[in-house]
């Protein structure tokens, strides 16, 4: 792809002129697939449940887990019964967003970090002494690995589409 076009894509999907720019250009120079890591992260916060989204009085998708009992007029069973024990107890649901928010981008990042190719701090793994690298690659159109994608959880957060970079509220990593 074009330096031009990259950066235009960059541009479409929400990087400002300037820093497109820049990204188009080293993307040329270095190789680095900074379109590609864009796109991927920008992926990876659409999974993530938005706290602005509401249906019927109730964030989008506590609705949607509890729609098809309710729609029955059947006693919800697994997440759907805990939401509504959750909600019938008091909880209110911008707090049960919260939790759920966080506790998805926290699965994410740390996939990302994963994928960056960090070593694994997982307990049991490293008492082993077990080399595994991840990552993450960009294909031909044969489908080899061509480009890495790199530093995708030191960007992680940046790319939060209701500009909540969450790490202001996680604890200290280790």
């Amino acid at each position: 792809m074009s330096t031009a076009k990259t950066q235009k894509t960059l541009e479409a999907l929400g990087v400002n002129k300037k820093l497109a720019a820049t990204m188009s250009k080293a993307e040329a120079k270095r190789g680095t697939p900074y379109l590609a890591r864009d796109v991927f992260l920008r992926e990876m916060w659409g999974t993530v449940i938005s706290a602005e989204d509401e249906s019927d009085g109730l964030p989008t998708w506590i609705e949607e887990w509890l729609r098809p009992f309710r729609q029955r007029k059947a006693k919800p069973k697994g997440l759907a019964a805990a939401l509504d024990r959750a909600l019938s107890s008091g909880v209110s649901p911008q707090d049960l967003t919260a939790i759920v928010r966080e506790m998805q981008a926290d699965a994410l990042y740390n996939l990302c970090f994963a994928l960056d190719g960090d070593k694994s701090t997982s307990e049991g793994i490293v008492d082993h002494d077990i080399d595994v690298d991840w990552g993450l690659y960009t294909r031909d159109e044969a489908g080899a690995p061509q480009r890495r994608l790199q530093d995708l959880h030191e960007s992680f957060h940046s790319y939060d589409p209701e500009g909540k970079d969450a790490r202001n509220y996680y604890p200290t990593r280790k």
